[in-house]
């Protein structure tokens, strides 16, 4: 497992849509109930051989400390 940081949630949609758009399978993960919902929280990318796919969009992305 790795975990990459973006700065706020308008980034995190925009990483989301990249994927997509690079037709890679992930989830967005929107909180649902408490003070947060509504809001994106996480994406989970499919495993995939095809790691240079996945790089294109995350590279920029720094490790979570």
């Amino acid at each position: 497992m790795v975990a990459l940081e973006v700065p706020d949630e308008t980034s995190l949609r925009r990483v989301a849509e990249a994927l997509g758009a690079a037709s890679l399978t992930h989830q967005l993960i929107v909180e649902d109930a408490g003070p947060h919902a509504g809001q994106a929280m996480a994406i989970g990318v499919a495993p995939s051989t095809d790691r240079t796919a996945i790089r294109r969009v995350t590279s920029a992305l720094p490790l979570v400390k």
